[in-house]
């Protein structure tokens, strides 16, 4: 024990960083697995879509629907899906589409449920 801790009967700093950041990594590790473990699918009709940029994670493709709310398209490293853009070109305003999606809305996080799949409903 430290010179420090002894007369102050405080706990060692470093102990303390520890413990935040393993509580910080479990709950994002455990809101990770949780997001994409949520699958469901789901037909909705598009109303519109739109792109929103950041700065430091890039744009984000998001879709409004009638019934579903607002859903997101994304690359996904887990469902090894990398073509966001061309899911999303896809997508038109207008028309009836079945979704497979992943995960859940968050607005704490700001996350929706991802498009992992698209199909056109005729």
């Amino acid at each position: 024990m430290s010179r420090y801790n002894h007369r102050h009967g405080g706990t060692d700093p470093l102990w303390v960083w520890v413990a935040i950041i393993a509580v910080v990594v479990v709950f994002f590790t455990g809101y990770k697995i949780a997001f994409v473990s949520q699958r469901d699918t789901i037909t909705c009709e598009v109303t519109d879509k739109y792109e929103v940029n950041r700065d430091k994670s890039g744009t984000k493709f998001r879709v409004e629907t009638e019934d579903c709310g607002v859903l997101e398209v994304g690359d996904s490293i887990f469902y090894m899906k990398w073509d966001s853009a061309d899911r999303y070109a896809q997508i038109k305003t207008g028309n009836t589409y079945e979704f497979d999606t992943a995960g859940f809305r968050f607005p704490l996080m700001s996350t929706f449920k991802d498009i992992i799949e698209v199909r056109e409903v005729k």
